[in-house]
């Protein structure tokens, strides 16, 4: 099978819930999949290099596209804005700005949050927002986490369902930008 054709989920314990998380490529071959997870998934987690400008000319593409498409909208979104580290980085009110976010959010209602971030291993530290982060999806996901299990639907064959289930811990993103798809399963809702 091809490696773009699906992804393995990662489970976290987090809070009451069980949340399983796809990470998906962001290059234009992984992004052709990214729709096969748009119906299951309660949320969704976009993690882009705020330090690239030519990388956000991308995403202010792309980021609109997914939020246009049924499945999303309406659903919460995280906006990882990774390598904070650098020099060169937009903080989050120019991320906002320069994305048109505001709009696409009202647009689409999507409730959205840009956490700055920087994954590198030496800055435990700075890991904390990307668990800010996590809990502010997980609290958005639980106010309408009745309506998004109505808008739910089966994930398609060739994606795997969870096999392992872990406590909670960050992964590394990738250099540019990627999407995860989350699904939380939360045992006293949804009948689960």
């Amino acid at each position: 099978m091809d490696s773009c054709s699906s992804s393995e989920p990662t489970t976290l314990l987090v809070d009451n819930y069980e949340v399983s998380i796809y990470d998906l490529k962001g290059d234009m071959q992984g992004r052709k999949i990214w729709p096969n997870y748009y119906a299951q998934a309660h949320g969704l987690v976009f993690v882009l290099d705020s330090s690239d400008l030519e990388r956000m000319q991308e995403v202010k593409v792309i980021l609109p596209n997914m939020l246009s498409d049924e499945r999303v909208a309406g659903k919460p979104i995280l906006l990882l804005a990774n390598k904070q580290d650098k020099m060169d980085a937009l903080p989050p009110g120019d991320i906002i700005e320069y994305l048109l976010l505001e709009r696409l959010m009202n647009e689409n209602k999507s409730p959205c949050r840009v956490e700055p971030c920087s994954v590198v291993k030496e800055l435990q530290r700075r890991r904390q927002p990307i668990i800010d982060g996590l809990h502010w999806l997980l609290s958005a996901i639980g106010e309408k986490y009745e309506e998004l299990c109505t808008r739910q639907q089966p994930l398609p064959p060739t994606i795997a369902a969870s096999s392992s289930t872990r406590g909670f811990e960050e992964r590394s993103p990738a250099d540019r930008y990627r999407a995860a798809s989350v699904r939380c399963t939360d045992k006293n809702r949804c009948g689960s």
